[in-house]
C-alpha cells in the first residue's frame, strides 16, 4: 500500500487516466503506484466494474474492500457504485472508448463492461438458451438424487458452486503442465499418466527414480530441470550425453542427433514428454514464476473480456515449446484456474448426430463462438463445457433428449451468436 500522497494528483492523475486507461500502467505498476492484483483493480474501476468481475480475479471480497477503503482514505479518490457498478467517481469524464489498444498483452485490454457480448439483432437475453442449459443441469441434480455417485457429486458441487482453484505454488504449476503434456494421445496410452499421484509410472520408461508411488511431487524449477536432464541423457547414447550439463544444450544435441527424422521422433512419446517439458521450463521461468498472480490476473482480465485475444495469448505462449499447440496451453491454463479458455462443444456432438458447426469456422472462431454461447448462458465456458462433459457421462440419454425437443431452438440461437465472431477475432 502507498500512503502520505498527494491526493490532489491522485485525482488530476485518475482523472487523465479514464480518458486514456492505456496509460494506466508505469511499468509493472498502476498511476497509483499499485502492483499486481491492486493495480488490476483500479485499471478495471476506469471502466466500471461489477462485484462479480472483481472476484473473478480470484480475490476475496474482503481484500477487495480493504482496497476500495484505500483508495478512498489515502488516495482521496470517489468511488460511485451504480446499479451495481463501481467506477471512479467523476461523472463528467466520459466512459473511455471499449476499442484495445494495439498491445493485447497489457491489460485491461477491453472495459469490463464488454464482458457480455457485442448486441446482435434478434437477441432475446438469452432466455431460450439459459433456458436449455437450466433444463440440463436440472437433470443432473436429479441424476445424482437418484445415483449417489462419488463422481458425479463431485462435479455437480463444482457446477453448483461455479468455483475453480487457482494455482499458484510453483511445484504444483509444474505437475499440471507435466500432467496435462502426458495426456497428449499417443503419449497418454505409453505412460497411463492422469494425475500427479501417478508419475512413478515415467521412472520405469526413463530408467529412474525420482517419483514414490501415490505420493504428489513437490519438485520446483530446479528440481524438473534434474530430471529432465537425466531424461534427457537416457534419450542419447552415453558418449552424445557427456558434457552437456543444461536443457538447451541436450536439446540441441538431440536435434543434431535426429536430422533425418527429427519431425517423426518428436511425436514418439518418451521424446515427445522430455523435448515438450524441456522447452516450456524456461518459459515459466521468465514469464510466469517471477509473479503467478499478476500472470493470472492478466490472463484472467484478457479472456474474461476478449476471447479472441485470449485464444492468442495461448498462441504465443506456445511459441517455441515443441509439440505444445493453442489447446494444450489452454488445458493448462484451465488447470490454473483460468476458466474462460475452456473450448465449448458448441455442435454438442455428444448428444446430436447432425448439428455440426464446425466446418464453418476455423479453431479460433470456434472457440471464440463457444465463449459467445458461455456468455449468454451467463457462466465461463469451463462451467458449461463441464456441464456438457458431465451429462454425457452420467445421463447421456436424458441430455439427448433435451437437446433434441430444442433442436431447432438451439440452432437458431447458435447462429445468431456466430454473427458476433467477427467482433472478437
Amino acid at each position: 500500500m502507498s500512503f502520505n500522497r498527494n491526493t490532489e494528483q491522485d485525482e488530476l492523475a485518475t482523472r487523465r487516466m479514464m480518458l486514456d486507461p492505456s496509460k494506466a500502467m508505469i511499468g509493472d505498476k498502476s498511476w497509483l503506484d499499485h502492483g499486481a492484483g491492486a493495480a488490476l483493480v483500479d485499471q478495471m474501476l476506469l471502466y466500471g466494474v461489477t462485484k462479480e468481475q472483481l472476484l473473478a480475479s480470484g480475490r476475496k471480497w474482503g481484500a477487495i474492500q480493504s482496497h476500495l477503503h484505500h483508495l478512498k482514505s489515502d488516495h482521496g479518490l470517489g468511488i460511485e457504485k451504480h446499479e451495481g457498478v463501481y467506477r471512479f467517481a467523476y461523472p463528467e469524464v466520459p466512459y473511455p472508448s471499449d476499442q484495445a489498444p494495439t498491445d493485447p498483452g497489457e491489460p485491461p485490454a477491453i472495459a469490463p463492461g464488454a464482458v457480455k457480448p457485442k448486441a446482435i439483432p434478434g437477441a432475446k437475453d438469452g432466455d431460450t438458451l439459459r433456458q436449455i442449459f437450466g433444463e440440463a443441469l436440472a437433470i443432473l441434480e436429479l441424476q445424482a438424487q437418484r445415483t449417489p455417485d462419488p463422481g458425479l457429486q463431485r462435479e455437480l458441487a463444482v457446477l453448483q458452486s461455479r468455483e475453480w482453484p487457482r494455482i499458484t505454488r510453483e511445484s504444483e504449476i509444474l505437475n499440471r503442465l507435466v500432467v496435462q503434456t502426458a495426456l497428449h494421445g499417443p503419449t497418454r496410452k505409453v505412460f497411463r499418466v492422469f494425475a500427479p499421484e501417478q508419475m512413478h509410472r515415467f521412472d520405469q520408461h526413463y530408467h529412474s527414480r525420482f517419483f514414490s508411488l501415490e505420493q504428489r511431487p513437490e519438485y520446483d524449477a530446479n528440481g524438473w530441470e534434474s530430471i529432465l536432464l537425466a531424461w534427457g541423457q537416457t534419450l542419447l547414447s552415453k558418449d552424445k550425453a557427456e558434457g552437456i550439463g543444461d536443457l538447451a544444450s541436450l536439446v540441441e544435441r538431440l536435434q543434431q542427433s535426429h536430422k533425418g527424422d527429427w519431425k517423426s521422433y518428436t511425436k514418439q512419446p518418451r521424446s515427445r514428454l522430455f523435448l515438450t517439458l524441456a522447452t516450456a521450463l524456461s518459459k515459466l521461468k521468465t514469464e510466469l514464476f517471477p509473479d503467478p498472480d499478476l500472470f493470472l490476473d492478466q490472463h484472467q482480465y484478457v479472456s474474461q473480456r476478449h476471447p479472441g485475444r485470449a485464444y492468442d495469448r495461448a498462441t504465443r505462449f506456445a511459441t517455441g515449446i515443441i509439440e505444445a499447440g493453442n489447446p494444450l496451453i489452454r488445458n493448462f491454463f484451465i488447470d490454473l484456474g483460468l476458466v474462460y479458455y475452456a473450448q465449448v462443444d458448441v455442435a454438442l456432438a455428444d448428444f446430436l448426430d447432425d448439428l455440426s458447426f464446425g466446418h464453418r469456422f476455423t479453431p479460433k472462431e470456434r472457440f471464440i463462438l463457444g465463449w459467445l454461447l458461455a456468455q449468454e448462458v451467463e457462466t465461463a465456458p469451463f462451467f458449461l463445457d463441464k456441464l456438457l462433459r458431465t451429462g454425457a457421462d452420467y445421463c447421456k440419454g436424458e441430455m439427448k433428449a433435451l437437446f433434441e425437443r430444442h433442436r431447432a431452438d438451439y440452432r437458431s440461437s447458435v447462429s445468431r451468436l456466430a454473427a458476433g465472431i467477427a467482433s472478437y477475432r
